[in-house]
């Protein structure tokens, strides 16, 4: 996933031990740093529990994205996100609309935002509770 996203963002043929210490998933010994593991699929570290809230006490779908490289858990997220909030709308022509009940953009934001900034060292996942009308990142 890791390669696929350096050839199509960055123009990289190939994620080489010179890249790999550019974008700081190797150190200059040639070990793997956390933001490595981070970015493997091949990781211990929690992820994010995704559930769509009915109402306040019961819940519909779950999903968790543990053990798995960030770049996975967020493609994860999105699929999920479109799942639960995508509506399709028959506008006045009936053609059919894609529509959104939360700004797709939002949601990508929140989930950047929670995997950046969260504390790495308290093995917990991130809880992510989408409702009908909002939705709360824990």
């Amino acid at each position: 996933m890791l390669e696929a996203a350096v050839r199509s963002e960055l123009g990289l043929e190939q994620l080489g031990s010179d890249a790999q210490k550019s974008l700081g998933i190797q150190n200059l010994s040639g070990n793997v740093t956390i933001s490595g593991v981070l970015l493997s699929d091949q990781n211990s570290y929690p992820g994010i529990d995704l559930v769509s809230m009915d109402n306040e006490d019961i819940f519909g779908e779950r999903l968790l994205t543990a053990d798995k490289s960030l770049l996975t858990q967020l493609d994860q997220a999105m699929e999920f996100f479109r799942r639960y909030y995508c509506r399709d709308m028959v506008t006045g022509s009936l053609e059919r609309k894609k529509v959104y009940l939360v700004p797709e953009q939002a949601f990508r934001e929140s989930i950047v935002n929670a995997l950046v900034h969260r504390q790495w060292d308290i093995l917990a996942d991130i809880l992510v509770k989408m409702y009908p009308d909002r939705m709360q990142v824990n």
